[in-house]
């Protein structure tokens, strides 16, 4: 169940670091040791996850220790600055439920899945348009905004106007 469990994690497309209660790495998956490897704001070491930018560390930091009170039932949310000045890391920490049992020679306490917007897979606009019923063309632009990219940007890609609607002309 253990080698289910983390294989399952490495299919992830997004970074998953597990920490114990002292804030030691226990768990890292594939994409975690290539965010580290990319040195881009990311360190993976015996002391935990850091982060380079303070202000940024000093937030994942208390957001850890936050998971870690015994009073923490949710987590929380931030970005992180690159030094690349690429689009921001999004990441999330969230308490382990010790129940799992999957996962309990690890013995995980905070779980942080961190997402790297410049490694997402394209979305394909074929189920959303079936999910959605859109047209194809709102598929086209809906995809492109649900990989992160900008309205404006967006639709000067696909060669649609971005504005309001000109008005019509009296007869």
């Amino acid at each position: 169940m253990q080698q289910c469990t983390t294989e399952l994690l490495d299919r992830n497309p997004a970074a998953i670091v597990l920490l114990d209660e002292r804030k030691r790495i226990v768990y890292a998956n594939r994409n975690a040791d290539a965010l580290h490897s990319d040195n881009d704001g990311i360190k993976l070491s015996v002391d935990g996850l850091s982060l380079l930018r303070k202000q940024d560390n000093d937030r994942l930091q208390r957001l850890i220790a936050h998971v870690l009170s015994m009073s923490a039932s949710s987590g929380g949310a931030m970005q992180a600055i690159r030094p690349s000045a690429k689009r921001p890391y999004v990441i999330l920490v969230s308490p382990v439920a010790r129940r799992y049992p999957a996962l309990s020679t690890l013995r995980p306490a905070v779980c942080i899945v961190i997402t790297d917007p410049n490694r997402q897979r394209p979305v394909s606009s074929d189920p959303l348009r079936a999910a959605f019923g859109l047209t194809a063309a709102e598929a086209r632009l809906a995809a492109h905004l649900a990989a992160g990219e900008e309205l404006r940007a967006a639709a000067e890609k696909l060669g649609i106007t971005y504005g309001p609607k000109p008005a019509a002309r009296p007869s």
